[in-house]
């Protein structure tokens, strides 16, 4: 594969930078759900399942589901597939285990996956793949996504904001509210410049008792093409099309299944 230009100038930060995402989350992880409340994720995930039993060639019920957050995509899939999730932050973590006690969570970096097991199904939603940041880290999460991908195994990866639907700054506003405590979220993408987008988010979290506190995260994200990224699943075995709708706006969702 050829590597787009500048696609190998960021390095991925070490957990010791207070902005990685890593640290954000696990400070913020009992804030997570309740920000993104809206989201659609039975919606979502009954569009990756009828993906997901298109591609699958054979009978299968093993599902891998990588960067599985707080559990809630798994939540879904439990009904149709034995799960288990794999996620860097403990903190998304425990929020999983406790959400879905019949699925298993371990605790793992997607670029080096080592469970000695190939599985039906595998999924990594929500733009996962954009913390990889370079190419060298997605081609190395992509060649452990197939080793442990069965061959006739169905996937379903979904990216982050590609370079062509991220020409201007993309802003968002999201807010929540109930009887402890109310947060607002702002969020500003950017451009990409050379190969990443920077993404900030400003919380504000007023909670029972509690002054309000103000969080601000920085986060570097991996913008990959889709044509490219296509041929980098390709070269791995990954049979990839495209589905337009996708799941989310503005992003990217990859389909398909392990050939060879």
């Amino acid at each position: 594969m050829t590597t787009p230009p500048g696609g190998e100038s960021q390095a991925l930060r070490g957990l010791g930078d207070p902005s990685c995402p890593s640290q954000s989350y696990e400070l913020l992880a009992h804030h997570y759900d309740a920000i993104h409340r809206s989201k659609t994720y039975r919606r979502e995930a009954d569009r990756v399942l009828a993906h997901l039993d298109h591609q699958l060639e054979g009978p299968g019920d093993q599902l891998l589901g990588v960067a599985c957050g707080s559990g809630r995509h798994i939540a879904e899939f439990t009904h149709r597939y034995a799960c288990l999730g794999v996620d860097a932050n403990a903190g998304m973590l425990r929020l999983a285990r406790d959400r879905v006690p019949q699925a298993r969570f371990v605790q793992a970096d997607m670029r080096e996956l080592c469970l000695a097991k190939r599985f039906d199904a595998l999924t990594c939603l929500f733009g996962s793949i954009g913390y990889l940041r370079t190419w060298a880290n997605l081609a190395q999460a992509v060649e452990r996504f197939a080793d442990h991908l069965r061959e006739g195994g169905a996937f379903a990866i979904e990216s982050w904001i590609p370079p062509e639907r991220l020409r201007k700054p993309l802003r968002k506003v999201r807010s929540y509210e109930d009887g402890d405590r109310a947060i607002a979220r702002v969020g500003v993408a950017s451009p990409p410049v050379d190969g990443c987008s920077e993404l900030t988010l400003e919380w504000l979290i007023a909670e029972e008792g509690e002054e309000i506190s103000r969080h601000t995260e920085h986060q570097r994200l991996g913008v990959f093409g889709v044509d490219e990224t296509l041929d980098l699943l390709a070269e791995h075995g990954l049979e990839a099309t495209v589905d337009e709708q996708g799941l989310t706006e503005d992003r990217v969702l990859f389909v398909g299944n392990r050939v060879g």
